[in-house]
């Protein structure tokens, strides 16, 4: 399989135009050589889908996938299901699944051991619009607290506090509040230079001194003026 493969003749009619001609021929409106001239398509080209030598018409050109399409959307869903919640494939644990459904419903494959290369899957991520990616790395208490059951109880009770609080309808009265901690040390930052040439130098510090910044605001969008929080003196 050649994987950048590109095709050296463009086609004079589209899919559904070999299709309408097929369906006139084996109808008997009209016959294949009336075909080939009423819609611009060769006759041996009509002939073969009508005595069934070719396939039938399809919405991708070339020979059949390996795996019929059904169960290849059914595979490139589950796949970005998985990555959506977290439990994303590799690119070789994907051809391994497919290497054990291929086994198990006796699918008649050119794959080595049944397993498919990566010029297969190369056809199979422009097929189903899917691509390799590099997962955003996220904290296991973030993780834990994505839950279904742990968010629902989360609902629940802020349900039962703003009921008790009279809270309901008055979103003026709910507010939010959120820290941003900025870093001071200069080392942490890039400053536009001369090529080849190194940096000059510039004071830094231990690497400890932030300054926090508290933002604040209610359920309509009202905002309150920042709190900014220094390092102590003694601290």
């Amino acid at each position: 399989m050649v994987r950048s493969y590109k095709r050296k003749t463009i086609p004079t009619y589209d899919l559904e135009t070999l299709k309408k001609a097929v369906d006139e021929v084996k109808t008997g409106k009209i016959n294949s050589y009336q075909a080939a001239k009423k819609y611009n398509i060769p006759r041996m080209t009509i002939c073969d889908r009508v005595n069934n030598k070719k396939g039938i018409v399809k919405e991708s050109r070339g020979p059949p996938t390996v795996i019929d399409r059904e169960n290849e959307l059914k595979l490139a869903n589950g796949l970005r299901v998985m990555e959506k919640y977290g439990f994303g494939l590799t690119s070789k644990e994907t051809l391994d699944l497919v290497a054990v459904h291929v086994s198990e419903n006796n699918y008649k494959t050119p794959f080595k051991n049944n397993r498919p290369g990566y010029d297969w899957f190369a056809a199979f991520k422009k097929r189903d619009n899917l691509s390799l990616k590099k997962p955003q790395a996220v904290e296991m208490s973030r993780k834990v607290a994505c839950d279904p059951f742990i968010v629902n109880e989360y609902f629940d009770t802020l349900d039962g506090v703003l009921s008790e609080l009279n809270l309901k309808g008055r979103p003026d009265k709910i507010w939010n509040l959120d820290e941003s901690s900025f870093g001071k040390d200069p080392e942490r930052t890039k400053v536009v230079g001369a090529r080849g040439c190194a940096s000059t130098r510039t004071i830094a510090s231990s690497g400890e001194d932030n300054v926090t910044i508290l933002f604040t605001v209610n359920a309509i969008g009202d905002k309150l003026p920042p709190l900014i929080i220094h390092r102590g003196k003694n601290t």
